[in-house]
């Protein structure tokens, strides 16, 4: 009778071998016969629910785990992954909320000002121990806040380091990974972009990028329109869980 480690290999193997069906399958079974799934099993599971693109399956899964805040980094990181390749920003959005209320994610803080090329002030997002789908979420839920009055237009400080968890291959070079995608991220994905009003000093540090509030509030303005995004084309939402 197989018992839950040869469970978790043959999970992982559906994992390696785009199996994502019989991944499921197998967590049910497991619980048909009395075994819990334990978080190696379900982080595979998730990872091939990505994979496959079934992102409501992605975030059955964890869900089934329990609260976010028993979750792993893994788990929760590679289900925001799903919700994002899919353009579920929406979703995406309300996952990192919560678990922002679980303290899995570390939301904005007031700084003062760290160097002159900044402004007196500003919200800094440290996104060094994020992948990339986690830390365009927790910049879209920051401002969904402030396109939904829920938090006052300010400058943003986007700390990306040198991406070593971005999915991106290892080839940005000295200008870091996350960075780069970051970057791009701001200056494509919102309209009008948000890079657009950037001095050139905001890019003096290749790991640090500056979101000026004169260019959110025009975005703000504009509607807070968002391209790529298949469950919104605005930010503008109107109900947020409460306590963020």
């Amino acid at each position: 009778e197989p018992n839950g480690v040869a469970y978790n290999s043959a999970i992982a193997a559906c994992d390696n071998g785009g199996q994502w069906r019989r991944a499921l399958e197998l967590i049910d079974e497991m619980q048909t016969k009395g075994l819990k799934p334990d978080k190696f099993g379900f982080s595979c599971a998730i990872s091939s629910c990505r994979k496959a693109g079934q992102w409501e399956e992605a975030v059955g899964l964890l869900k089934a785990c329990g609260p976010l805040n028993r979750v792993t980094d893994t788990m929760l990181n590679t289900t925001i992954g799903a919700l994002v390749d899919a353009g579920m920003i929406r979703k995406a959005v309300e996952v990192y909320v919560e678990s922002v209320q679980m303290r899995r994610m570390v939301p904005a803080k007031q700084i003062a000002q760290r160097d002159m090329s900044e402004p007196q002030s500003c919200l800094y997002m440290d996104l060094r121990a994020c992948t990339e789908p986690a830390a365009q979420t927790g910049l879209c839920t920051l401002l969904a806040m402030m396109a939904s009055g829920k938090r006052p237009i300010d400058h943003i400080a986007l700390i990306t380091g040198k991406g070593n968890r971005s999915t991106v291959s290892n080839t940005g070079g000295e200008n870091g990974l996350l960075g780069k995608k970051m970057r791009s991220f701001a200056s494509t994905t919102f309209e009008p972009t948000l890079c657009d009003t950037a001095k050139r000093s905001d890019y003096r540090n290749p790991y640090r990028l500056l979101l000026r509030s004169e260019s959110i509030q025009a975005w703000v303005d504009s509607g807070a329109k968002i391209h790529g995004a298949s469950d919104c084309s605005s930010l503008q939402f109107d109900k947020w869980v409460s306590g963020f």
